[in-house]
C-alpha cells in the first residue's frame, strides 16, 4: 500500500496550488506587517523581531529560488530596468517612511541626524533592491532562454 501516492487529478492539483499560494502570500505579508508594527512600538528592540525577519527572509528566498529555477519573473510586471527602477523607488520610499516614523516616535534627541538617517535608509534600500532586481532579471532571462532552448531541442528530437 502506497501511503503517499498521488491521489489528486489535474484540477485538484491546481486548486491545491492556488490555496497554497494564497496561504504563502498571506503569511508572507502578515509577517512583514508584524515586523513593521513591532518596530514602531515603543520599547521593542530589533532583536525582538529577529525570528520574524528570519521567517520572512527564508520565505522570500525560497520563492525567488523557485521562480528563478523555473525561469519565471512576475505575472504582473514586465521584466525590464524601468520596472526595477519604479519598484526599487517604491521600496525605498516605504523603508525611508518607516525609518522616519520610527525616529519620530522614538523622540530622537539629535534633530540634525534625522534627515541623513532617513536619506541613508532610502539610498541603501534603493541601491540594494535595484541592484538585486537587476541581477535577478539578467539571471531569469538567461534561465528562460536556456529552458526554451531545451524545449526546442526536445521538439527537434521528437520529429
Amino acid at each position: 500500500m502506497k501511503m503517499f501516492s498521488k491521489k489528486a487529478d489535474e484540477r485538484e492539483m491546481q486548486e491545491y496550488m492556488r490555496v497554497e499560494r494564497i496561504g504563502f502570500w498571506t503569511m508572507f505579508y502578515g509577517v512583514a506587517v508584524a515586523i513593521v508594527v513591532q518596530s514602531l512600538l515603543p520599547g521593542v528592540d530589533q532583536r525582538d523581531v529577529v525570528g520574524e525577519i528570519v521567517i520572512l527572509l527564508l520565505g522570500g528566498v525560497a520563492a525567488i529560488v523557485g521562480y528563478v529555477r523555473k525561469g519565471l519573473w512576475s505575472a504582473r510586471f514586465k521584466m525590464n530596468a524601468k520596472t526595477n527602477l519604479i519598484l526599487s523607488l517604491i521600496a525605498a520610499v516605504i523603508v525611508a517612511g518607516i525609518a522616519a516614523l520610527r525616529l519620530a516616535l522614538s523622540g530622537i534627541s539629535d534633530k540634525t541626524a534625522f534627515a541623513p538617517t532617513v536619506l541613508f535608509q532610502f539610498a541603501f534600500t534603493f541601491a540594494l533592491t535595484f541592484g538585486l532586481s537587476s541581477i535577478l532579471t539578467a539571471i531569469v532571462k538567461k534561465r528562460r532562454a536556456k529552458l526554451e532552448a531545451e524545449v526546442e531541442t526536445d521538439d527537434t528530437d521528437a520529429q
